[in-house]
């Protein structure tokens, strides 16, 4: 996923069904051959002259605060709305229900929406929580779509609307929206994900970023 809006970076992710999995996968490099483990090292050591800093997050995927997201829509996006929220410290309940609201709310106005909400385990502050949005074009993203808007806010009604504000008043010390674009150049598709568009069928791909079924955990490695 490389940036097209915020800080200039690129995030490779990794979804794995349990912590257990990601130790695994580290065994397993350590047998890797010695060229690759050489260009591992290198990378994970930030000696490339086009890396600036390297962060390694662990985040838990959360069906309860997700809307109709599934694996099988991701071959056919394109561009990814990542939606960054910091949670006051005690204040994780109040974040939950505004999340709970908001998806009822379209669910409600049967506004056709997904998306998927990671929660931070390790290598981010706590009460971090990622909200990633797939687009097939940024033109859903689109901030003045205001049929849209307006059937949110009439699902809502006034007291949502009002319980709303005030929870994330209470519990949101940060949020910040960023736009990325898939690259296919620089991915390692599955072959089940790749067949799924031929999008994704480029050469040169380097790097794992999905698998079919949901997701427990997911390892999100990010590069400037």
């Amino acid at each position: 996923m490389n940036s097209i809006s915020g800080p200039n970076e690129s995030w490779f992710v990794q979804p794995y069904s349990s912590l257990e999995d990601v130790e695994k996968e580290n065994q397993a490099s350590d047998h890797a051959p010695t060229a690759i483990r050489t260009e591992l090292r290198r990378i994970t050591g930030g000696e490339l002259d086009n890396l600036t800093n390297q962060v390694a997050i662990t985040t838990v995927y959360r069906d309860d605060l997700s809307y109709s997201f599934s694996m099988a829509d991701l071959p056919k996006c394109r561009y990814v709305e990542v939606v960054t929220y910091r949670v006051r410290p005690g204040h994780d309940n109040d974040f939950v229900e505004a999340a709970k609201l908001v998806r009822s709310t379209y669910e409600k106005a049967n506004i056709p929406m997904r998306w998927a909400t990671y929660e931070v385990f390790a290598g981010a502050p706590a009460g971090t929580f990622y909200v990633f949005r797939t687009l097939d074009s940024l033109a859903k993203a689109d901030p003045t779509n205001r049929e849209m808007m307006q059937a949110f806010d009439q699902a809502l009604g006034n007291q949502g609307q009002k319980r709303l504000t005030q929870l994330m008043a209470d519990g949101i010390v940060m949020r910040e929206t960023n736009f990325y674009a898939f690259n296919p150049k620089t991915s390692f598709a599955p072959p089940e994900f790749a067949a799924a568009d031929s999008f994704w069928s480029r050469p040169t791909q380097l790097a794992q970023v999905g698998t079919s079924g949901k997701m427990k955990a997911t390892k999100k490695m990010k590069k400037q």
